[in-house]
């Protein structure tokens, strides 16, 4: 069962929790190390010091307004403008990729034996978070803020970065695996259509996307599909088709080809 504490300390790391990491490094690190203490003040987020003591331990690691400390660690916590929010016992918190909500991220951490997971930070306000994993790497999460709801695919890049594929949409959706990838879509316009007569009907621009296995690239379906609905049944069909279905119960062969 994995814990998660949500902490909300006075400003700066504490001297008990400096003490208790250093001696975690000490233990994991067999020879002679400079160790460099690092504290969060009640500055700017940009006077903090990235303080190298190799190439795995950096110090802090910034992202946007948090920061995580120590990087590559056990125990180690993410911060909020040098504010302690999250630490999840027995993890190592490796990335984080922040919602468009302030004080909620997405995040990747690792146990003691390198298993990772990918879990949603929000607040006690929030409804849970669903996180699906849909190939390995690949994770669909649904999260609701402020009464909006959120819908992203993130990947695992190098087996310690989180990547929102889609960082400027909030309609990610549908996302299936097949051999070459995942496939997925987005809603990317509204459109107003002439009915009969005065009468009006909206349609609903979807855009088909690719997350290949073999590539980091995301590749994209170069045309819109127009629905009645926000939402698409996406199949594969052979190791490099997909088969679409509308509401109207239309169906469409697409090839992987055809994504650029």
């Amino acid at each position: 069962m994995n814990f998660t504490r949500r902490i909300n300390p006075p400003l700066g790391i504490p001297s008990t929790r400096i003490a208790n990491l250093a001696k975690s490094v000490a233990k994991t690190v067999s020879k002679t190390v400079v160790m460099a203490v690092v504290c969060f003040a009640p500055v700017a987020a940009g006077a903090l010091e990235e303080l190298p003591a190799n190439q795995e331990h950096r110090g802090v690691v910034m992202v946007d307004l948090y920061q995580i400390f120590p990087e590559n660690r056990l125990d180690n916590a993410v911060y909020y403008d040098n504010r302690l929010v999250l630490s999840v016992a027995n993890q190592t918190i490796s990335h984080i990729s922040p919602l468009p909500k302030e004080g909620r991220f997405v995040y990747l951490a690792k146990d003691a034996q390198g298993k990772s997971q990918v879990r949603v930070y929000v607040q006690h306000q929030d409804r849970q978070a669903r996180v699906e994993t849909i190939a390995p790497g690949h994770h669909f999460v649904v999260v609701v803020l402020d009464g909006v709801v959120y819908k992203k695919l993130y990947r695992v890049v190098e087996g310690n970065r989180l990547v929102d594929l889609l960082p400027q949409s909030k309609t990610a959706d549908g996302a299936q695996a097949g051999e070459p990838g995942v496939v997925f879509y987005h809603v990317s316009t509204v459109v107003e259509r002439e009915g009969v007569g005065d009468e009006t009907y909206k349609e609903f621009g979807i855009r088909l996307h690719l997350s290949a296995f073999d590539s980091e690239r995301l590749l994209d379906l170069d045309f819109p599909i127009f629905n009645a609905l926000p939402e698409l049944k996406i199949e594969w069909v052979g190791p490099n088709q997909i088969m679409y279905t509308l509401t109207d119960g239309r169906q469409e062969l697409i090839s992987i080809s055809q994504f650029q």
